[in-house]
């Protein structure tokens, strides 16, 4: 199924995923009645990123001298995040976290120095370029130079003007700045904040008519203090410093404003999801005094310091008629949340093994919120610090570097926000305790995810929407991330994607549902319709529709047939009892328990002759050597918890395409492998090397390996490989140099791929001959 049905398709999904979290009747929209003004149902997202903007810098959080009367409109018209915090107290740190979806104990980038993302680091701009939406950075970025792999036209973004470099953004009269990948040439004279407004508004106007995410990463009010005219300010007898940074900050309020004005303009507010926050505490350089205008409020610390101060930063969320207007929340929330969210908002799946956990149920005012067990901060200047948080209580290590197990300083915020009393001599189970989460942080994510606590969400409730019609009760699970259980039969399956739910009803895989229960399925590509026949009974369904026929009669479906993960998805009670099974809701276990019938009934008079064969679990494997339909692979074995990664594996059908979790993604396919299979393979994590998989193939198959920067004289991972010379470079969006290797096996033969100590990614091609 092309890519570009998925779109479409993923709108849809996405609608419908949030009209179960917030009540509202995406249907209603898309038949025109309340369109969006976007024409689509999907919100676009706007990220205003300020840089070294204190806590208490904006009018919300008790800013008495600077005027920023535009953000403050944003909290009057959306929700305050109260206890919010940055990834780091440092700038391209923090901004990992924020792209990345993991804290400083597990990202890449820890320092601001040229580190740059690698390809296998996937961002948050990624996921939703990949779900359809036009991605765009304006500002500052800090994670990847040009011609490194962290790079924003590399890591997700369509578009791109700014700094690359981190030292770079000091300068508010640049001589030059990035177009994309092009350097352009400036006259040293431009205040490029007011180019970065005028770029980012030029972005919205160009994407108006689909849906887009613009990340505004302005760098007012960091560092270099210089602004064109003082404005209201230059009346005041202030030191001159701060009068040059009171109207930094206000210059960066005004175009807040701009951007707000834009949306209205082209008719995109109702439709806009608007975001503002600062990059981390408030700075103490080129002049500015951070306690002139009481920066950090009732917080201790400013930049660089794991107290509050420097951590703990302004928050706000506009979304109209969804996020309640002048609401308030207390969640505890931060930078590595942003990536989950984003995609619950986007309906696109967020990967499992981050740090971070959707905020959305606290933004929609309903549903169960997620809570962390902790936070946990690090910082690699001032000879080294590390801070945790778990719930009212805070411990702070400073001089990591020369005392890495130097005592704790533990503080209880509820009693003591502005962190002045150490109380880790009274509370010696809890310093035990944050010393413990201090290790766990350091250790590598599950590929599952990490555990975390859930609770029920008490915020303001929503804007009043219209309600969601249902024609049937239905079951209620305790969440909605997808962990799903199916069990048929007595067997449990796995599927990839894992079930959702949509519209309160499970959503499974269709393909791998119609064939584990014994029915075969066809598709046609001009007309996007889905046909599966087992015995009698004929389904047909078309994506997009909430209506499918079953020999003849039309049946309503509760929610649509829609494409996800480039997996087509339908209601799992329909298929089931479509098919003449019986479908249980197990809310305990969390589990929809199906029970074929072997002698299900058929809207044709003859009964049918012989009884329906019970499904088995897995397909089972061919071994007719000359097949030229079904599976090509058979036997596969995952090892050390890589499972997960080739879940497609068991059937692979020649022809197919597969890549791997957005890393790279095929343009197009090169002639040599043309028809051929794509699977991603696992990195090894540790460096250690090793079998990543074994299976076997079915058929006389020439198997190709393309993997990044291998030396081509020493295919350490697979003995027995020669270098064909090979450039497949060309078949990637991505500047990644591959090496292609090639060899030819027989039918029956098992093929063990392993792992190098390089830990860079790798392809495994199989072309079948002819």
């Amino acid at each position: 199924m092309k890519n570009t049905q998925r779109t479409a398709a993923i709108a849809l999904a996405a609608g419908y995923m949030l009209s179960s979290y917030s009540g509202f009747d995406i249907r209603t929209e898309a038949a025109g009645e309340t369109p969006a003004a976007s024409g689509t149902n999907r919100p676009n997202i706007i990220y205003i990123l300020a840089d070294d903007l204190g806590f208490a810098e904006v009018g919300i959080n008790g800013q008495e001298k600077i005027k920023t009367p535009n953000i403050d409109r944003l909290t009057q018209e959306g929700m305050q995040f109260t206890q919010h915090y940055s990834g780091c107290a440092l700038c391209a740190p923090a901004r990992c976290t924020l792209m990345t979806g993991l804290h400083t104990g597990h990202g890449r980038v820890t320092k601001n120095d040229d580190t740059p993302l690698r390809p296998e680091d996937t961002t948050v701009a990624e996921l939703l370029q990949a779900g359809g939406y036009k991605t765009g950075i304006v500002g500052k970025w800090g994670l990847g130079n040009d011609g490194s792999t962290g790079f924003p036209t590399k890591k997700g973004f369509d578009y791109f003007y700014g700094y690359d470099d981190q030292t770079l953004a000091h300068s508010y009269y640049p001589t030059y700045i990035y177009r994309n990948n092009e350097r352009v040439s400036l006259d040293g004279k431009t205040y490029i904040h007011d180019e970065f407004t005028r770029e980012g508004l030029e972005f919205i106007k160009n994407n108006k008519d689909e849906p887009f995410f613009l990340y505004m990463a302005y760098t007012l009010p960091h560092i270099e203090l210089t602004i064109p005219d003082l404005g209201e300010y230059a009346k005041e007898s202030w030191p001159a410093k701060e009068k040059i940074f009171a109207a930094m900050v206000t210059r960066l309020d005004t175009d807040v404003g701009r951007i707000n004005d834009l949306l209205k303009e082209l008719g995109l507010e109702q439709n806009t999801i608007v975001m503002f926050a600062s990059d981390n505490g408030a700075h103490d350089k080129g002049g500015h005094n951070p306690s002139f205008f009481k920066s950090s409020g009732p917080l201790r610390g400013i930049k660089r310091d794991l107290y509050e101060g420097g951590i703990r930063v302004p928050f706000v969320v506009k979304w109209p008629g969804v996020v309640a207007a002048g609401s308030k929340t207390d969640h505890i929330s931060t930078f590595w949340d942003f990536m989950p969210t984003l995609c619950d908002i986007a309906g696109v799946q967020s990967p499992t093994a981050i740090d971070g956990l959707s905020y959305l149920p606290t933004l929609l005012g309903k549903g169960e919120q997620k809570q962390h067990e902790y936070l946990y901060w690090e910082i690699h200047e001032q000879g080294g610090k590390r801070a945790v948080r778990m719930g009212d209580w805070k411990a702070v290590r400073n001089n990591v570097d020369k005392n890495p197990n130097g005592p704790l300083e533990l503080y209880n915020l509820k009693t003591d926000l502005g962190e002045k009393t150490n109380v880790a001599s009274a509370n010696p189970e809890i310093v035990a305790k944050m010393e413990e989460l201090l290790k766990d942080a350091k250790r590598p994510i599950p590929k599952e995810g990490k555990p975390f606590t859930t609770v029920t969400v008490t915020s303001a409730p929503t804007a009043t929407a219209a309600p969601n019609p249902t024609t049937t009760a239905a079951p209620s699970p305790a969440d909605n991330s997808g962990a799903i259980k199916v069990e048929i039969d007595g067997t449990a399956h796995t599927f990839d994607p894992a079930p959702i739910l949509v519209n309160d009803r499970t959503m499974v895989p269709m393909r791998y549902i119609f064939e584990i229960m014994g029915a075969t399925v066809s598709w046609e590509e001009a007309t996007e319709t889905v046909t599966a026949v087992k015995g009698d009974t004929t389904i047909i369904l078309q994506i997009g529709s909430t209506e499918a026929t079953v020999n003849g009669a039309t049946k309503v479906l509760y929610a649509p047939a829609m494409l996800y993960q480039d997996r087509t998805m339908v209601p799992l009670r329909f298929i089931s009892e479509s098919l003449g099974a019986d479908v249980q809701w197990v809310e305990a276990s969390n589990k929809v328990v199906i029970t074929t019938k072997k002698d299900a009934p058929t809207p044709t008079p003859t009964p049918t002759p012989t009884p329906t064969p019970t499904p088995t679990p897995t397909p089972t494997p061919t071994t007719t050597p000359d097949s030229s339909s079904g599976s090509i692979i058979t036997d596969f074995v995952a090892m050390d918890g890589f499972g997960s990664m080739w879940s497609v594996a068991s059937n692979i059908q020649e022809g197919d395409v597969f890549y791997g979790d957005r890393d790279f993604v095929l343009t197009t396919v090169p002639d040599t492998v043309k028809g051929a299979d794509w699977i991603k393979t696992a990195n090894d994590s540790k460096n250690s090397g090793g079998t990543v998989a074994t299976f076997k193939i079915t058929a006389d198959a020439d198997v190709y390996i393309a993997h990044t920067d291998m030396d081509p004289s020493k295919p350490e991972w697979m003995s027995g490989y020669t270098d064909t010379g090979e450039d497949i470079l060309a078949t990637l969006n991505k500047e990644v140099t591959f090496s292609l290797y090639k060899k030819s096996f027989t039918a029956g033969s098992t093929i063990e791929l392993g792992e190098n100590s390089n830990n860079n990614q790798m392809y495994l091609v199989i072309v079948k001959k002819k």
